[in-house]
């Protein structure tokens, strides 16, 4: 059984008796797994690598040298701490492993016993320090790359400024993609699979190629159109003909009504880019549904396939974003957003669906007065979503 808490040492020697004698003096302290050669030691090393923090293997073996082999682990492993045991014929290639990088230290045979001792403790110390280093790099690459997704959508709300200063709601379509994004982090919250940047730079130039590809695609036309300040469209009546003509989205009946303000063509004229940009996204999750409830329109999603792709605007490292789908419904939020729409996200995680629920509401856009920077910063700056996941 081995220890879950310690790293293992790795003896290597083709004597079996040397092998015995090694494993009688350390097993108490360490725990020790042996090997006859390189090519055992190699499939060893293979089955136990993640626990194998140092490897100690005779220079002279059949079949390969133990340098040899040790080369061999560096590659598999580079943080394992390599040591060569040598006797004193075969001290230049020792001094030239050392010398080269490729091993930590030798020793030379006959052991003194305590040496060893001491040096296989410094060894494994070395494994956890540097183990331990990696982490916290690890560790604060993700923190990085974690403040780079959101600055992502920073950048997406910006560009809406930039091109329409009088865009408003910015803080709506904000939240509802930072929810659709998570969705899937929320089911499986103790998987975390996300890639980790190898590099500050890495990530800057990844990032500005992520503002060159959504700067391109965005659209111009975020703010021009009518208000929805006249007339009454009934949804289900308008719905009913629009999803006629067309097969991805089925309308269930809810035997609920609702009514939008506005004319039919104007709110289909909102509404159309989200259902075409959800069809390029989940063009294989087959058919989706909406139900018209009182409190709004309300969209099922495949939440798992959702998440997927819009996790694109999460990861720093990702440089392959499908723009005719996850910028184009993106922008359809900030739209929606703009003229009144509100939303809302309800994951059934036991599904692994996603409701999104919009409405109009007018009191809120005509209450909207606040300008769209300062809506941006305290949308930004109150986000627990956003701070917490740091």
């Amino acid at each position: 059984m081995l220890n879950e808490d310690k790293p293992c040492i790795l003896f290597v020697d083709d004597e079996e008796k040397t092998r015995k004698y090694f494993a009688r003096l350390f097993k108490k302290e360490f725990t020790i797994l042996t090997a006859e050669d390189g090519v055992h030691a190699l499939e060893v090393f293979e089955e136990h690598q993640e626990k194998i923090g140092v490897v100690i293997t005779d220079q002279r073996m059949p079949r390969e040298t133990g340098s040899q082999f040790l080369a061999r682990v560096a590659e598999i492993k580079p943080t394992t701490v390599r040591i060569l045991s040598t006797a004193y014929a075969d001290m230049d290639a020792a001094i030239d492993s050392v010398n080269k990088g490729g091993i930590y230290r030798y020793i030379t045979k006959p052991w003194e016993i305590a040496d060893l001792e001491i040096t296989l403790r410094r060894a494994v110390e070395l494994y956890e320090v540097v183990r331990e280093r990696d982490s916290l790099l690890q560790h604060k690459l993700s923190s990085l790359q974690g403040l780079a997704g959101s600055d992502r959508l920073l950048s997406l709300a910006s560009m809406t400024v930039f091109s329409a200063q009088d865009m408003q709601n910015l803080d709506e379509a904000l939240g509802v993609i930072a929810q659709l994004a998570d969705i899937d982090d929320f089911e499986n919250s103790a998987s975390n699979s996300d890639p980790v940047a190898a590099s500050w730079n890495s990530i800057y130039r990844q990032h500005l190629n992520f503002l060159k590809v959504v700067s391109q695609a965005f659209p111009n036309d975020f703010t021009q159109g009518e208000r929805l300040t006249d007339g009454s469209v009934d949804v289900n009546k308008m719905l009913t003909s629009c999803v006629a003509e067309q097969t991805f989205m089925h309308l269930r009946q809810s035997g609920e009504e609702l009514s939008w303000p506005g004319t039919e063509e104007r709110i289909l004229d909102l509404i159309n880019p989200l259902f075409k940009s959800l069809e390029l996204m989940l063009i294989d999750a087959g058919e989706c549904s909406m139900e018209i409830r009182k409190s709004g329109l309300e969209i099922r999603l495949p939440s798992r396939l959702v998440s997927k792709h819009l996790k694109h605007l999460r990861h720093s490292t990702d440089t392959n974003i499908p723009i005719d789908g996850v910028v184009s419904f993106v922008s359809s939020l900030f739209r929606l957003a703009h003229f009144g729409a509100r939303f809302d996200v309800f994951p059934e995680t036991c599904k692994s669906l996603v409701r999104l629920r919009f409405s109009f509401d007018l009191d809120r856009l005509a209450s909207s007065e606040e300008p769209a920077w300062e809506a941006l910063a305290r949308s930004l700056a109150d986000n627990d979503m956003f701070w917490n996941r740091l």
